[in-house]
């Protein structure tokens, strides 16, 4: 079946990393200023984005040369690799293997909009609180 195939498995294996991830004491900003002092040291979500789902946009047949230039840095990048993946979805099936269709679809819908919506969330001033990830703090 799907799951036993390997692309579907480092999905899988990443969702469940990432969530572990956003979990951790110390909680998870958005630096709201590129290089800004306050927050040195804390764990960026855009970092931890990449750290988990690069991997896995290597292994679809998308414009990786794109994918691979993001930065993270900002929300519209989110929306440009989800834009991509929908691009590509239009072209031929041939091109796309049936797991490889099954983990774009996931990333997309399950993934890459939850995302948007946090890290639109985490842009603002709120940002989880350092004792515990679960709250915010303004």
């Amino acid at each position: 079946g799907l799951e036993n195939d390997p692309l579907v498995k480092l999905l899988v294996a990443a969702i469940e990393d990432f969530r572990h991830d956003l979990e951790k004491p110390g909680g998870i900003v958005y630096p709201l200023h590129s290089g800004s002092s306050d927050h040195i040291g804390s764990r960026h979500l855009p970092n931890r984005v990449r750290k988990h789902f690069l991997p896995i946009l290597k292994e679809l047949p998308i414009g990786y040369h794109m994918v691979e230039s993001l930065k993270f840095l900002d929300p519209t990048d989110y929306l440009r690799i989800e834009k991509e993946i929908e691009e590509c979805m239009e072209l031929p099936w041939e091109l796309w293997s049936h797991s490889q269709k099954k983990v774009a679809d996931v990333l997309i819908m399950n993934v890459f909009r939850p995302i948007q919506s946090l890290h639109k969330a985490l842009s603002s001033r709120i940002r989880f609180c350092r004792m515990c990830p679960k709250q915010t703090v303004a």
